[in-house]
């Protein structure tokens, strides 16, 4: 099964046009970031002896953040791909996705996920 996907995703990628290898080039890159950043609180929690997050955990943050930053990125869509800038990931953009993740870390911690257009129960 995973050389299937393996061979689904390679035959993607070179069907895909320069903006799609672009955009996907872009999402792996901040997945990294957000990646690292988990990475470092995973290691910070276990030093203080606290409880830290799971990996499902820490993959569902990394897939939402990585998708919702590469889908609402204005900088992408305007150049195409074409021309792109020296990094995606600014100091500005780093901030902001940091920020990204503490709030859906946040949302983890209050149960149930919470999110955009939950209501909670009476």
């Amino acid at each position: 099964a995973t050389l299937a996907a393996a061979g689904a995703a390679l035959s993607a990628a070179l069907t895909a046009t320069p903006e799609e290898a672009h955009k996907e080039k872009v999402r792996k890159q901040v997945a990294a970031y957000v990646h690292s950043q988990l990475k470092a609180r995973r290691i910070a929690a276990t030093a203080s002896g606290s409880k830290g997050m799971s990996h499902d955990e820490c993959q569902r943050i990394e897939n939402k953040v990585s998708a919702k930053v590469v889908e609402g990125s204005t900088s992408l869509d305007s150049n195409g791909g074409v021309g792109a800038e020296p990094s995606f990931l600014t100091s500005k953009r780093k901030e902001k996705i940091k920020s990204l993740i503490e709030s859906y870390i946040a949302q983890g911690k209050g149960g149930g996920g919470g999110g955009k257009g939950s209501k909670p129960g009476k």
